[in-house]
């Protein structure tokens, strides 16, 4: 109905782009997606101050003349243009996809939940320099970005965002240079963090962390770096960890016990696995967490295929399961028993590439 009566368009619209999500995979499979949403935002400034939620590429995907050809309708101030030219050159030059950023996010004041799903090695040199929309946002809630060894200096951004409670960083991390100027006044309100544990190591100390997930394998001799996760201002009660594949069972164990006397009030565990694990390594170690109620295992071995992804996985024997040598009720009873405070224990098989959507527990 809101396509016939504008009275009823004009109520709906800003429910319709308060909470903009697209899918990853679309933006780089369907680019026309990234371009035609950037060119509505840029052009109906009226909706900016509304948006709440933002979750796509911070500059458009580049679109070719011809692409753009079949969404004419769409992109009015291109329609003379492309009528003229249906090659394969650049429907819009870095510069203009750039001015369409800058209108868009210098005009969403009220954003709340940002995640730039384009990767920063991609932004040109420039984009930093023109790029200010981060000095109208205070009062991020939620901010995610795939940072790498050229990204530019996080600190004046998060310096700017003193209501930050979530703060996810994905890709290479650029060493402590990365974070030089970073204050203990910085972010105060911290209190979910996804990171490597390098760059964890820098934000956690004063700042109330609560939910911790570290996105690269946990290894022993990272212990010194661990030391800085007890310097949180208030427990750690959810960990997310990943199994790198190539561990031995000694290794699992011995980091499990360095997490154990760093961080040892954890509530929620979650192991992402890459490997087979056996329960005896589990049934030693977890009782160490006297407070454990809710532990999630992940397993995201490629070889490991069952219809259902999210199916748990201990009703087979065949070979490549996380467990070897016995039966799932048989295991959650000892451990149960082993561990006071468990309340429920899960386990799940995933693609790689899915374990960020699943790891998660609810917050306790």
């Amino acid at each position: 109905m809101i396509r016939t009566c504008r009275y009823l368009r004009n109520l709906a619209e800003p429910i319709l782009y308060r909470h903009i999500l697209l899918d990853p995979d679309d933006v780089f499979s369907l680019p026309l997606t990234s371009i035609l949403l950037h060119i509505t935002l840029s052009d109906r400034k009226d909706l900016l101050p509304y948006v709440l939620t933002y979750h796509g590429p911070l500059v458009a995907q580049d679109v070719s003349m011809q692409q753009m050809a079949v969404t004419t309708h769409r992109a009015p101030r291109r329609l003379n243009l492309l009528q003229r030219d249906n090659s394969d050159k650049p429907a819009f030059t870095i510069e203009e996809r750039m001015d369409m950023m800058n209108t868009i996010f210098s005009g969403t004041v009220n954003l709340r939940d940002v995640h730039f799903s384009d990767h920063s090695y991609w932004w040109p040199p420039e984009l930093w320099g023109s790029f200010d929309a981060f000095k109208y946002w205070n009062n991020l809630e939620a901010l995610e970005l795939n940072v790498w060894e050229t990204s530019p200096s996080l600190v004046p951004i998060l310096r700017a965002q003193p209501s930050l409670t979530r703060l996810s960083l994905f890709g290479t991390p650029n060493g402590q240079r990365q974070w030089d100027g970073l204050q203990s006044t910085d972010i105060p309100r911290l209190r979910s963090l996804r990171a490597s544990i390098s760059d964890a190591a820098v934000l956690v100390p004063g700042r109330p962390i609560r939910e911790m997930e570290l996105i690269t394998p946990l290894r022993p001799y990272k212990e010194s770096l661990l030391r800085h996760f007890a310097l949180s201002s208030c427990d750690i009660v959810d960990f997310r960890m990943v199994v790198a594949g190539f561990w031995h069972e000694e290794t699992l164990q011995s980091t499990l016990y360095a997490v154990n006397r760093h961080v040892p009030r954890i509530v929620a565990l979650s192991l992402i696995l890459d490997d087979i694990v056996t329960d005896h390594n589990l049934l030693v170690t977890l009782p160490l967490f006297m407070d454990l109620q809710h532990l999630r295992l992940i397993s995201t071995r490629e070889s490991q295929r069952i219809p259902d992804n999210s199916t748990p996985i201990w009703n087979t024997t065949a070979r490549g399961h996380v467990y070897r040598g016995r039966d799932f009720d048989a295991f959650t009873g000892e451990l149960k028993e082993a561990c006071p405070t468990l309340v429920d224990i899960e386990c799940y098989r995933l693609p790689y590439w899915l374990v960020t959507y699943f790891a998660s527990i609810d917050p306790v």
